[in-house]
């Protein structure tokens, strides 16, 4: 039968017993209306008393829980698929139930325990750490930008400072007086940019973290001299 066969049969199938078809509809419409009110009601018990349901059902599921309890699952299920194709994933899973089901029920919920609070507590550690790195990362570029400022203040032309033996032409310092003052210049280029301008920003920004940079080599290169010639 083609598909306009099976829609002309249908036609003349409903024509000729319109009046049954129309009974029967209205005879499950109250059932109808019935059940979606009670469907209705269903989900609005279920969203008030979320909780309660479920304390209820993790109470009913606890005091079910034991070992004998397992152990019949487990039993009635071996006995289900007992001539099922011994396939090698199928070996070994029923190898890995049997060495966890050894140990008892108590011990492997303590072991589980256990993992989730070592697991909560490496999460902990983690985050405190990376707190941690953040602080100092942005002591160090407090450290740095102080230094940057003493820069601007320094004597032009000097060529080597006694304290720490390291000598610097006087090119050099013009140099970087000028990038330190550069510096400055550039924040305040970048407070005053418009926080949607992100492409000016952008370039502010790494042109700042070039100089930190710099400066930061500079302010490791002359403790490190300082140490040097401590251990001397």
């Amino acid at each position: 039968m083609t598909a306009e066969e099976k829609r002309e049969y249908q036609r003349k199938y409903y024509e000729e017993h319109r009046k049954e078809i129309l009974r029967r509809k209205k005879a499950r419409y109250p059932s109808k209306r019935k059940k979606a009110k009670m469907a209705a009601y269903k989900r609005k018990y279920n969203a008030e008393h979320a909780e309660e349901l479920k304390a209820k059902r993790q109470a009913r599921w606890a005091a079910r829980n034991t070992e004998e309890f397992r152990a019949a699952r487990r039993a009635a299920y071996a006995a289900k698929h007992a001539n099922d194709p011994m396939t090698e994933h199928r070996r070994k899973c029923i190898e890995a139930a049997q060495k966890r089901t050894r140990t008892p029920l108590e011990d492997r919920k303590e072991r589980i325990r256990a993992a989730e609070a070592e697991k909560v507590a490496k999460k902990d550690i983690a985050h405190e750490n990376y707190i941690q790195a953040e602080e100092e990362s942005e002591r160090s570029r407090e450290t740095v930008i102080k230094y940057i400022r003493q820069w601007t203040q320094r004597k032009m032309h000097t060529t080597t400072n006694g304290k720490n033996g390291d000598v610097m032409c006087a090119a050099d310092i013009n140099a970087y007086h000028r990038e330190a003052r550069q510096y400055f210049e550039l924040q305040e280029r970048l407070d005053k940019t418009d926080p949607r301008d992100y492409s000016t920003r952008n370039v502010l920004s790494y042109k700042i973290r070039v100089i930190e940079d710099h400066f930061n080599t500079l302010l490791n290169r002359k403790y490190s001299t300082k140490s040097k010639l401590k251990e001397e």
